[in-house]
This record gives structure tokens, sequence and C-alpha cells, in this order.
């Protein structure tokens, strides 16, 4: 069984430490920022183009999606404007940093998308 937490952290750096406390596969985050540099493992979060927000100076933090097992495999989604054409590995999004989308492929188990959204 995947084990997946979905959290609004509110740019805080805290809930990046609980996270590895926990026995988690994928976390669904709100609100987060780049994770800190002195955590006690690495944490997978794609691309960092994919989950940034697109305009740094408006938007401070954004949706994200977090590898933290080996358990599951992720294939992070680009978001794209809402007037492209979405390739097989792209989501559009109309909100800036509002949205972040992933392919979880559970090591026993089918493949499914998750998603970490707010508004």
């Amino acid at each position: 069984m995947t084990r997946i937490l979905c959290w609004n952290i509110a740019k805080r750096k805290l809930p990046w430490t609980e996270l590895l406390e926990m026995d988690l596969d994928v976390a669904l985050l709100q609100e987060a920022d780049a994770p800190p540099s002195d955590l006690t493992r690495p944490v997978e979060t794609g691309p960092q183009d994919y989950w940034e927000p697109w305009e740094e100076g408006l938007y401070d933090r954004g949706a994200m999606i977090v590898k933290l097992s080996e358990r599951v495999g992720v294939e992070w989604f680009r978001r794209v404007f809402p007037i492209s054409v979405a390739k097989h590995d792209e989501i559009p999004v109309s909100g800036i940093g509002t949205i972040a989308a992933a392919r979880v492929i559970p090591a026993e188990g089918e493949p499914f998308i998750a998603v970490s959204m707010y508004a």
C-alpha cells in the first residue's frame, strides 16, 4: 500500500523534518518552498522548474509532490500555460504555482496520478 500525506505547510521548515519521521512514500504539499538543506536525508521534488512559482516576485510558495521512499517511482508533470498543447509529461494550469501533478509508480500495485493543489 502506498502511503500518502497531503499537507499545507504554510512555507514552514519544521514540517520537512516531520515528513522524514513518518513512514511515507509521497507527500502532496501546498504553500511549499524548496526543502531545507539541512535535512537528515535527501528528498526528491522533481526538477525545480516543475514546482517553483512562475512569477517569483509575486508568489513565494507553491504546490509540490515529494518522493519520500524507494517504494515508489515518481514522474513529475511539467506545468505549462493553459493555451499550450500538453505533451505526455505536461499539465496545463492557469494559476501560478497552485497545482503540481505526477505519475506515482508503486513497487507493488498500479500506477496512479497524484495532484497537489490549493487556491
